[in-house]
């Protein structure tokens, strides 16, 4: 009977141990990172989801110049300026992240309201950085559509000391 607790609880706490490894998972991290930014700027939530976008102003590769908190300002204002053009994010389906190549990327279907109207954008592109342990979304792209829209603009986390993406 001990032996039957014994093992019972042995395989509970190796069930316990792979979840909590799971959690740690840099595909589980940028997948909540995801949600954090779409979900609350669904939510109108745009400091919360400010949290989840790392801010950058120059080459990707390159540290920014610009620090993090000031990056957040730029961006918030971002948001809240589509907003008031009339561009806003309602929902989205389909979210997934998958390792390319070693490199963590995401794809999701994003619905927008543009003047009253629901337009869905179709697999569009999520890139991730991570930094210090944390992961947050870099950039979101519409691949289907050469030309950049103003979402993309706003949701992606280059920013510019003048406020928008050159």
């Amino acid at each position: 009977m001990k032996k039957k607790i014994g093992i019972g609880a042995l395989i509970l706490l190796t069930g316990i141990g792979g979840a909590f490894v799971y959690l740690q998972t840099d595909g589980y991290q940028t997948n909540q990172a995801a949600k954090g930014v779409l979900d609350n700027v669904i939510d109108e939530d745009y400091a919360t989801a400010a949290d989840y976008v790392y801010f950058f102003n120059g080459e990707t590769d390159l540290e920014p110049t610009i620090s993090q908190e000031k990056g957040k300002d730029i961006w918030i204002d971002r948001i809240k300026d589509l907003d008031g053009k009339g561009i806003s994010l309602i929902d989205y389906k389909n979210l997934v992240v998958k390792r390319d190549d070693g490199i963590l990327r995401g794809r999701v279907d994003l619905i927008l309201d543009m003047d009253g109207e629901s337009v869905v954008r179709e697999d569009v592109g999520v890139t991730f950085t991570e930094k210090n342990g944390d992961w947050k979304v870099q950039h979101l792209e519409e691949l289907k559509i050469d030309e950049v829209e103003a979402w993309e603009k706003a949701l992606s986390g280059y920013v510019s000391t003048a406020g928008s993406p050159s």
